[in-house]
């Protein structure tokens, strides 16, 4: 996992993403997310896949624009730092995902490491429902995502094929 975090830092790096308002970075977060219950609504285990590594990702450069090491977020999961009455099925991960993610846009400086360890505990949840690993996630999100080609367009990369 640290070897693919840090492959997805240079990636980030080599596009400008890293100094780019991490803003843009939470309504990017929003727009994985919204895919992810999309997946799960649908029951689609590969649209569910690809959405939480892209959260994965989307996090991980967050993370870097905002100065966080990711390893203290991921380090507080699976402590039972949270209820277990939040995470107990996929629907109650999705709503407890959302409140962090809500949490983490409203106040990005409070406590993000707790709220994104709440939203990689709870994703890994849903992933966890359809025997998915946010490993397995993240790697599929590098593998479509390594060799992209594209532009920044108001803080945020848009991939080749996107651009009008």
């Amino acid at each position: 996992m640290d070897e693919l975090i840090k492959r997805i830092e240079i990636w980030s790096i080599d596009r400008g993403l890293n100094n780019q308002d991490s803003g843009k970075q939470i309504l990017k977060l929003v727009e994985e997310f919204g895919e992810l219950v999309q997946g799960h609504l649908k029951n689609n285990v590969d649209q569910i896949k690809d959405s939480i590594g892209d959260m994965m990702v989307v996090m991980i450069i967050f993370c870097q624009q905002e100065n966080i090491k990711i390893k203290d977020a991921l380090n507080r999961t699976s402590t039972g730092l949270f209820n277990e009455r939040h995470l107990k099925d996929v629907d109650s991960c999705l709503k407890f995902t959302l409140r962090h993610i809500s949490q983490l846009a409203d106040r990005p400086r409070f406590w993000p490491e707790l709220d994104l360890a709440a939203i990689t505990d709870s994703i890994a949840n849903v992933g966890g429902a359809y025997d998915l690993t946010v490993e397995e996630c993240l790697r599929a999100a590098y593998e479509e995502i390594k060799d992209r080609k594209g532009k920044m367009v108001n803080g945020v990369f848009v991939k080749q094929e996107d651009i009008k």
